[in-house]
């Protein structure tokens, strides 16, 4: 109980983003794993060359076994997220466009906050 209490004050409160390149390798490392069963990532950036010929992230991949379980979870919820809205709305408002409001119309009709 205690650890989804915590878990949901983390999910509230994090950026969403991934915020250093380390995080990054370790989310394609954990898409990888997740999507093909495999460690290799796409290359470029500051990856290795495996002997297969394959470019790999130079970290240990504990993070990328840690994080399929919500990777799952996370794609499998996606598509009843209106996040794309909420991201919308918050260019749109920053911007000053006017879309901004066709965007807070669109989630109050679906009884979602605006803020």
């Amino acid at each position: 109980l205690v650890l989804l209490f915590l878990l949901s004050v983390y999910g509230i409160t994090a950026s969403g983003w991934v915020e250093s390149s380390e995080g990054r390798q370790a989310l394609l490392q954990t898409e990888s794993l997740a999507e093909r069963g495999s460690f290799a990532i796409p290359g470029g950036g500051y990856t290795w060359e495996g002997r297969d010929g394959l470019r790999y992230a130079p970290g240990a991949p504990g993070m990328a076994v840690l994080g399929v379980p919500l990777y799952l979870l996370g794609r499998a919820v996606e598509p009843a997220l209106p996040g794309d809205l909420w991201l919308g709305l918050a260019d749109a408002r920053r911007m000053q466009l006017p879309e901004a409001a066709q965007i807070e119309a669109i989630l109050k009709q679906t009884g979602l906050s605006c803020d």
